[in-house]
């Protein structure tokens, strides 16, 4: 039997506030769009892909039972694979105890992707560039360039120019070795460092990150006008759950 190589955790732990506010409370993970639960995109996703093991799916813990009911009703078919944790109270510790879960099992992955549940439509040929530089040894995590001009401010008031060329967006997912990953985790708790992207904790255990190239439609859903947008796109596109590309109408 040919076991998959990676295990994918996906952070759904978070309040989403900015977004809450117009959506009766309800966090942006179980938001609705397209007619199912924002982390149903990307689970779908990962779950279709030959080279994933499993999903750790990280949760509010008053949602845990929700969740799991949630992912009966939509995604039968993969429940066995997917795993849902409580998450803590910052993305950081939750994605920290996915991974001591995913460290504990009896025959651990080799390696690991980290990715928001906020960000609907990561597609397979992303996922098969983060796996070929993992295969290569590698940590890496998607990013794209800067657009706009970028400046400092303070106070309502420009402080100084940044060169946009010297800078990028972080995207998800990101990956490297599971004990990598850990490590770095591990070492940041006990440095009492903390930061929003796992990318930046193996860069602070002194491991370079590779740079994959990703896309403006790997977007993140954070406010109102987010989602606006991505259902937008469905629109446009067709888009469904595991059905996800980013070539555009001919």
């Amino acid at each position: 039997m040919t076991f998959k190589q990676a295990a994918v955790i996906i952070a759904a732990a978070g309040r989403g506030d900015r977004l809450a506010e117009n959506t009766n409370g309800t966090p942006k993970q179980f938001t609705r769009l397209g007619g199912v639960p924002l982390f149903v995109w990307s689970l779908t996703t990962f779950m279709q892909h030959p080279k994933i093991k499993e999903v750790v799916l990280v949760v509010p813990k008053e949602w845990l039972n929700k969740t799991r009911a949630l992912l009966l009703k939509h995604l039968p078919q993969y429940a066995q694979h997917v795993t849902i944790i409580a998450g803590g109270k910052l993305r950081q510790e939750s994605v920290y105890l996915a991974l001591e879960a995913l460290a504990s099992q009896a025959q651990p992955p080799s390696y690991v992707l980290i990715h928001d549940a906020a960000r609907p439509f990561i597609t397979s040929s992303y996922i098969d560039q983060i796996m070929t530089a993992l295969e290569k040894g590698l940590a890496c995590t998607l990013a794209i360039p800067l657009s706009d001009s970028i400046r400092e401010i303070k106070d309502t008031a420009i402080v100084q120019e940044m060169d946009r060329n010297l800078l990028a967006l972080m995207q998800t997912p990101q990956g490297a070795e599971l004990k990598l990953m850990l490590e770095a985790h591990r070492l940041a708790r006990k440095k009492q460092y903390e930061t929003t992207d796992d990318a930046t904790l193996i860069q602070a255990y002194g491991v370079n990150t590779t740079i994959v190239a990703g896309s403006r439609l790997n977007l993140k859903i954070t406010q109102a006008d987010d989602l606006l947008i991505a259902n937008a796109l469905i629109d446009s596109y067709g888009w469904r759950p595991g059905k996800v590309n980013t070539v555009t109408k001919g």
